[in-house]
C-alpha cells in the first residue's frame, strides 16, 4: 500500500512543481535523483512477472521484500530531499559574451570531436549495424573496438561541453547538432546512454535561452525519450523467440536494474570494503595513474563487473545505486546512502552553483549521467565528473569562469 500511495504521490508532485514554478523548476538538482529512483527503483516492484532468470539464479524469496523496502525508503529519501529543495527563481544572462581564447579552444575541440566521431561512425556503423540483431554481440564488439579504442566517454565530454559553450555563446542551435552523431552510434549498437544524454543537454540548453518555451520543449524531449525507450523494446522484441512476454521485454530496463540488487543482497551483501570503496571513488578526483597502484587489483575491478560474471545473464546487467549499497555496506548502508546521495543534491542546489558557467555546466553533465549512475552507482561515477572538470575541461571554463549563465530575479 505505501508504494503504491509513492507511485501515485511522486508524480503528482512534480507535476505541481513544474506548472507552480514552469522552466526554472527543471534547473533543480533534487529532481532527478527522484524521477531516476523512482522509475529505476519503485516502478519494478510493481511488475508481477518471473524470467527464466529469475529461476535460473534461485533468488530468495527474502530479497523481493528487503528490496522493495530499500526501494520504498530510497525514493522517499529523495522525494523528502525535492520536498525540501526550493526553486531558485532565474533567468539567462542575455549579455552573456565568453573570451575569444575559449571560443577558439571550444571550436579546436568541437571540430576534432566531429571528427572523431564521423571516423568511428564510418569505419564501424557498418559492423555494428549487421551485428545489431544480437545484444550481447554488439554490445562486446562495441566496446572493445569503440568504447575502450577511442575512448568515446571522453570524446563524448568534450563534444557536449564545446557544443555547450558555443551555443551559450552564439544563441544559435546548430552547434549542438554535432552531439547527434553519438546518437547514431547508439542507435547501431541497441544503446541507449549516449542518446539519453543527448536529448537532455539539448534540451536544457534550448530551455536556458527559451524559457518562456517551457511546455513545447519539456514536451518534445518527453516526446524523444519515449520514442528512444520504445525503439530500444522494438529493436529487442523483434531480434528475440516469438514467445517471449512482450512486458519483459518492454520493462526490462527496470526490472533487471533492480534484479541486480537481488542479486547482490543474496550473494554479495558486504563483499566489499565499504571504507575502501569511499577512498577509492574520492581518487577519482586525482590522475588514476597516481592513486591506481594503492589499490589492489581486486578493488579496482568495479562490483557490477564480479555480479555479471556470478550472474552470467548472456547480456550485461549493469548495476544499481542500491546494488552498489549493498555490494559495499549491505542492507545498513542500503538505508543510509540515499540519506547521502541525497543531501549532496540538496546541498549543491541551496548553493549558486548553477548561476556561473562551471555549475552549469557541472548540473548539465551530472544531469545527463544519471542514467549511467543509477544502472551503475553513484559514488565512483560522481568523484569522475568533478575530475573530468578539473583536469579535462578547465582549459575551456577557467578562463570563463566568473561568467554568470543565469541572474537572479524577483519571486513570481
Amino acid at each position: 500500500l505505501y508504494l503504491l500511495v509513492i507511485a501515485i504521490t511522486v508524480p503528482l508532485y512534480i507535476v505541481r512543481r513544474l506548472s507552480m514554478h514552469g522552466a526554472v523548476a527543471v534547473f533543480n538538482f533534487c529532481l532527478y535523483p527522484l524521477i531516476f529512483s523512482y522509475f529505476y527503483l519503485l516502478v519494478p516492484a510493481f511488475i508481477p512477472f518471473v524470467t527464466s532468470l529469475d529461476n535460473s539464479l534461485a533468488l530468495s524469496a527474502n530479497s523481493f521484500q528487503v528490496i522493495d523496502q530499500l526501494a520504498a525508503w530510497s525514493v522517499s529519501i529523495f522525494f523528502l530531499g525535492y520536498i525540501l529543495s526550493k526553486e531558485r527563481h532565474i533567468a539567462f544572462n542575455q549579455k552573456l559574451i565568453f573570451p575569444a581564447f575559449s571560443v577558439s579552444v571550444s571550436r579546436i575541440i568541437q571540430v576534432i570531436t566531429i571528427i572523431v566521431s564521423m571516423v568511428i561512425l564510418i569505419r564501424h556503423g557498418p559492423d555494428l549495424y549487421s551485428i545489431s540483431g544480437d545484444r550481447g554481440i554488439s554490445y562486446e564488439y562495441y566496446s572493445t573496438e569503440i568504447l575502450n579504442a577511442y575512448r568515446l566517454p571522453v570524446v563524448f565530454s568534450f563534444s557536449i561541453i564545446s557544443s555547450t559553450f558555443l551555443y551559450l555563446h552564439h544563441r544559435n542551435i546548430n552547434y549542438q547538432l554535432p552531439i547527434l552523431i553519438f546518437c547514431i552510434l547508439d542507435a547501431l549498437q541497441g544503446g541507449r546512454g549516449y542518446s539519453f544524454a543527448a536529448v537532455t543537454i539539448i534540451g536544457l540548453n534550448y530551455l536556458a535561452l527559451n524559457m518562456n518555451k517551457f511546455k513545447r520543449t519539456i514536451g518534445m524531449v518527453l516526446i524523444f525519450v519515449a520514442a528512444l525507450f520504445l525503439s530500444a523494446f522494438i529493436r529487442r522484441f523483434m531480434a528475440v523467440d516469438e514467445t517471449a512476454d512482450p512486458i519483459v521485454i518492454l520493462l526490462g530496463e527496470f526490472f533487471f536494474t533492480r534484479l541486480t540488487a537481488q542479486i547482490t543482497y543474496d550473494t554479495f551483501s558486504s563483499h566489499g570494503d565499504l571504507l575502501t570503496y569511499l577512498l577509492l571513488a574520492m581518487s577519482k578526483m586525482l590522475p588514476q595513474f597516481i592513486v591506481a597502484p594503492l589499490f589492489s587489483e581486486a578493488v579496482l575491478t568495479p562490483y557490477h563487473v564480479l555480479v555479471n560474471q556470478w550472474a552470467d545473464a548472456g547480456f550485461g546487467l549493469a548495476g544499481s545505486v542500491m546494488a552498489e549499497a549493498i555490494y559495499y555496506g549491505g542492507v545498513k548502508f542500503g538505508i543510509a546512502s540515499p540519506l547521502i546521495i541525497s543531501a549532496i543534491f540538496l546541498t549543491i542546489n541551496r548553493s549558486t552553483l548553477i548561476l556561473r558557467l562551471p555549475g552549469y555546466l557541472f548540473f548539465l553533465v551530472v544531469t545527463s549521467s544519471m542514467y549511467l549512475i543509477f544502472r551503475t552507482g553513484f559514488y565512483t561515477n560522481f568523484f569522475s565528473i568533478i575530475y573530468v572538470f578539473l583536469f579535462y575541461y578547465s582549459i575551456i571554463i577557467f578562463p570563463s569562469r566568473k561568467k554568470r549563465v543565469f541572474l537572479v530575479t524577483k519571486k513570481r
